[in-house]
Order: structure tokens, then C-alpha cells, then sequence
């Protein structure tokens, strides 16, 4: 039915459900497309089970959102491309693409972010988007609407640590392609942290943005 939910890594909870076991049967050198624009129940990620997909494309799509739901990663080899498109928001967890094309677009109804699970309990963020090339587009915040704030005190004694935010920024480890950032909407906040090493503005492409930037 068209408010069903589809859950990926999902074994008992979800309307429709494909486990890892399920995926390992689908063997094809095309794109592997899970939901549809007018299914507006979501998409689920990792609910139950991480997943382990090969080098196989994976495109996940539908009317309403995509949230994983706990720090379980989905887990590419060689260069596959994942793409990933919301009518409203997407929270991302871990997605491993290897040297491969991470594509995500949120608010294709003009409302939606692009949101981190630290919003959802991953305050230690263990969990990242990984590929080579990372596309962002989002009609509103890339991270979330609460600003990154840090203490600006001298002598505090945690001058210059973040004080709050940190969780809410989008973690990526971006390999030798670029990050390309855009915002359809109304925008909000673009808010990016780097698990491996330092920011590197240099790869970092944006297209629009109307937040402030962090």
C-alpha cells in the first residue's frame, strides 16, 4: 500500500522488509531500486541487521522519508553508486560506498533536510557516509537547524571546544573526489564534520546555500 513502510535490514517490523540474506540472492550489474515516489510509509535502513552488499548500486526512493534508525552500516565494495531520494527528510547513518558515488536528495516536495543520527542517540558519532564523490542537495538544513556553537571565552577552560551542535553535523570521509552542496528550498544550516582528517575545503563544491555554513 502506498503509506506502507519498507524496511532494509529489516527482519519482523516493516510493511515490506528485505533482509541481507535477501539482497545476497539479487546478483545484477545494474541498480538494485527499492521503493517508489508514491510510497509515502519511508524507508527504514539497519533496523535489525547491518548489510553487506558487494559492489552492487542501490537507488532508494519514495514519497515520504529515509531514516536509519541505529548505528548499523550498509556496506558497499569497489565502486558502487548509492542514491538516495526523499519527498521529506533523510537521516543518514552509516553508508560505506568504498571509491564509489553517494547521492542524496531530500525535500523533493520543497520540504527536507538532510540530517544526521546524532539527532537520534549517535552523540559519539561512530557512524559516516563513505565514497569517493558525495552529493548533497536538500531543500532545507544539511546537518540540522541548530546552530554549532563553542565557547569563544579565553581562559574558560574550554576555550574554543564546541558547546553544542556537534552531533547534529553530517559526517562524511570523503575521498579524492568532491563534495558537491546544494539547497533547493529555503535552506538552512550546512553543517559538515570529517571523520578522516582535516576539512578540505578545496574538494567542496557549492552549488546554493542560503544557511550559514560550518
Amino acid at each position: 500500500t502506498a503509506g506502507g513502510t519498507i524496511g532494509v535490514g529489516s527482519t519482523a517490523t516493516d510493511s515490506f522488509k528485505l533482509g541481507d540474506s535477501e539482497l545476497d540472492t539479487i546478483t545484477t550489474t545494474g541498480t538494485i531500486t527499492i521503493g517508489v515516489g508514491t510510497n509515502t510509509g519511508g524507508i527504514t535502513i539497519g533496523r535489525e541487521e547491518a548489510l553487506t552488499q558487494l559492489a552492487k548500486n542501490f537507488t532508494f526512493t519514495t514519497g515520504g522519508s529515509i531514516a536509519w534508525v541505529n548505528t548499523s552500516f550498509f556496506t558497499g565494495t569497489g565502486s558502487p553508486t548509492y542514491t538516495l531520494s526523499a519527498a521529506n527528510d533523510i537521516t543518514l547513518g552509516g553508508l560505506n560506498a568504498n571509491t564509489g558515488t553517494i547521492s542524496v536528495t531530500a525535500g523533493s516536495d520543497g520540504i527536507g533536510s538532510i540530517l544526521d543520527l546524532g539527532l537520534g542517540g549517535d552523540a559519539s558519532d561512530v557512524t559516516y557516509i563513505k565514497a569517493t564523490t558525495i552529493n548533497l542537495t536538500a531543500a532545507d538544513a544539511i546537518g540540522s537547524a541548530t546552530a554549532i556553537t563553542f565557547d569563544s571565552t579565553p581562559g574558560s577552560g574550554t576555550f574554543g571546544q564546541f558547546t553544542a551542535g556537534y552531533a547534529n553535523a553530517i559526517d562524511i570521509d570523503l575521498g579524492t573526489g568532491n563534495l558537491t552542496i546544494n539547497q533547493t528550498g529555503a535552506g538552512g544550516n550546512v553543517q559538515i564534520r570529517e571523520v578522516n582528517g582535516a576539512l578540505n575545503t578545496n574538494k567542496y563544491i557549492f552549488r546554493q546555500s542560503d544557511g550559514a555554513v560550518g
